[in-house]
């Protein structure tokens, strides 16, 4: 407002400048007081007549025939003013620009933050449910969107609609009769805008959503690459990807066609309300004898009305376009969170398991809407215990891994208690620490060897808390990766410990991945280890080191091995049968054996597997 009311200031003295600098003067005697020269042009009038044309000729020939000439005035008051009307606009500009730029970078920064922090803790179903595309949008495209885009449009927007008010008033305030031009052509201007607006944010959503699926399927492409080509189905995908960017293009050329409506009627529209302003000028003028004086600025403004408003209206567009970007943002920060820092209150009966699992009645959904993956699930696990956990495909088997690691809250029953501790009444993230997983598909993290083994390192890399963490010696390290046979790999690459990991350990195969997590558990040294298929993606030696490190280093824990190979079952203690949910059947392996009908008797029929039984 002061940078806008100091330009409009300005614009006024210049008004005045040119008018107070110029006039007649007698060259003997000085300049004329006004009564002089109201004398000398009644004195014109009455020789002359009262035509206005006729009295200006006649008043600048009596000048001269007086000895009057038209001389520039120098006073220099007008040029100290205007400098400092100059300095007070640019430090306003600079102001203006520095604290809405901090304010927008600081905000910007804070809900992306807040969004991915949101969905970094948000429960595992929002990934099951949620293209990936669509993340990937609000994480890139949105996000710029919030950061460059509308701020842009945004600052742009408010200067011109500051610029516009300030023009009104001054044109309303030297010439008063504008105002019955600039009303109505404000309400014109809004009904154009209003038919407008009512279609473009619906475009814009249209327009985000087809680049979201764009997304999605190039992401699923990628992911899946090996199996297109193997399939030779890759022409299937190339039609469907030019579909979705066709869709997506044909938006984009609908909004950019009523962008282009709107600009031309917004152009005519201002023309006809600049001619108008300065016609009403033209007619008032003699009525008025400031309006002469004013008369320039008058129109200069009428002609800038009409530009900015059609910059203007622009701006409000984009804004508007960009405003879903800003909601879809928040939308995400509202992520119903997991409470990992959160203890639940509870109250859960304790149950006499000397440090084993105790499982009752385990009811649990992956979504409100589907029927339940784990129903009526009762199991309890002694101490030091070793079960293989088999079944047919869907029958519940990685649900009750998933489960325990809470990834999914269960409906009911949910009871786990090691010792004198129950896992439910303690926040996610000291639950979890108390399960180790190696999993069937071996993930590493970008880094260094080091960070991936000890959760110190990483965490203090990464400026993550390390309250609760010890550092592991080398030493450790380098029996354990002794044991499962990658020490010597590992000296050979640079840095040993400390070598690269990158996209994933593409520099290390399969099976060494596989291994690598294995010392990752094993460091972890948590009461329960869980074996999701470890070895569905291994080769044989692979899958002898990791039995081995099961019987030899993990025979004081409680291991739950997901079985993809029946033949790991013959070292487990206790084998639990899992069939659409329930608990079919659980015991040693001898006892299932001797289940007629069975269903683990069946596997292990079909699998030529022999068990001796007694």
């Amino acid at each position: 407002m002061v940078f806008q009311g100091t330009v409009q200031y300005a614009n006024i003295l210049l008004s005045h400048w040119g008018s107070d600098n110029y006039g007649w003067t007698k060259k003997e005697n000085g300049n004329p007081t006004d009564p002089q020269l109201i004398l000398v042009i009644n004195n014109v009038i009455q020789e002359y007549g009262n035509s206005k044309f006729i009295t200006a000729k006649a008043t600048l020939c009596f000048m001269k025939k007086n000895n009057y000439t038209y001389v520039y005035n120098s006073s220099k008051k007008y040029y100290y003013l205007y400098c400092i009307l100059a300095a007070v606009i640019l430090i306003a500009i600079i102001l203006m620009m520095k604290t809405f730029f901090s304010f927008s970078k600081s905000a910007a920064a804070k809900t992306y933050m807040k969004m991915l922090k949101a969905v970094i803790r948000t429960k595992l179903s929002f990934f099951d449910t949620t293209p990936q595309g669509r993340i990937i949008n609000r994480l890139v495209k949105d996000t710029d969107s919030v950061d460059f885009t509308f701020s842009r449009f945004f600052i742009v927007m408010t200067m011109m609609l500051i610029s516009i008010v300030g023009m009104i008033i001054s044109i309303c305030a030297l010439s008063w009769p504008c105002v019955f031009v600039i009303v109505p052509s404000i309400i014109i201007y809004m009904l154009l805008f209003s038919r407008f607006r009512s279609i473009t944010p619906q475009l814009k959503r249209l327009e985000s959503n087809s680049r979201s699926i764009v997304f999605s399927l190039c992401q699923e492409v990628i992911d899946n690459l090996t199996t297109i080509r193997a399939y030779n189905v890759q022409q299937n995908f190339r039609d469907s990807f030019r579909a979705r960017a066709f869709d997506n293009v044909n938006i984009q050329y609908y909004s950019n066609s009523i962008s282009k409506w709107m600009s031309f009627r917004m152009t005519l529209m201002g023309a006809a309300m600049a001619f108008l302003i300065v016609f009403v000028a033209m007619i008032i003028a003699p009525f008025s004898p400031s309006i002469a004086q004013y008369a320039g600025l008058i129109v200069i403004y009428g002609y800038n009305i009409q530009n900015q408003m059609i910059v203007t209206i622009e701006m409000i567009t984009n804004t508007e376009q960009e405003m879903p970007a800003i909601e879809r943002m928040v939308e995400y920060q509202q992520l119903e969170d997991e409470s990992v820092d959160i203890a639940p209150k509870v109250n859960v009966p304790k149950v006499e398991n000397n440090q084993g699992i105790a499982i009752e009645n385990l009811v649990m959904k992956y979504r409100p809407e589907l029927q339940p993956a784990l129903n009526g699930v009762s199991i309890k696990i002694n101490p030091k215990e070793h079960v293989a956990i088999v079944g047919r495909t869907g029958s519940g088997k990685s649900s009750l891994a998933i489960t325990l690691f809470q990834l999914y809250k269960p409906e009911s029953g949910f009871n786990i208690q090691i010792g004198d501790e129950q896992l439910q009444s303690l926040n996610l993230y000291e639950a979890r620490r108390k399960i180790a997983i190696i999993p069937q598909e071996p993930y590493l993290f970008s880094g260094t060897l080091r960070q991936q083994l000890c959760e110190f390192t990483r965490n203090k890399a990464e400026g993550i808390p390390t309250t609760g963490l010890e550092r592991i010696p080398d030493e450790k390290i380098w029996s354990l990766l002794e044991v499962v046979q990658l020490a010597e790999y590992v000296k050979q690459q640079p840095g040993g410990l400390d070598c690269l990991i990158v996209g994933n350990g593409d520099n290390f195969s399969s099976g060494q991945r596989q291994l690598v997590c294995v010392v990752r558990a094993l460091l972890r040294d948590s009461q329960i280890v869980i074996l999701d298929e470890a070895t569905a993606y291994v080769d044989h030696e692979t899958d002898q080191i990791i039995q081995k490190i099961v019987k030899e280093y993990l025979k004081d824990k409680i291991v739950l091995s997901i079985a993809h190979r029946l033949d790991t079952v013959l070292g487990m203690d206790k084998v639990l049968v899992m069939d659409q949910g329930k608990v079919a059947e659980f015991g040693t392996k001898e006892d299932l054996m001797k289940i007629n009908d069975g269903i683990f008797k069946e596997l292990i029929q079909k699998a030529g597997i022999i068990i001796e039984t007694e």
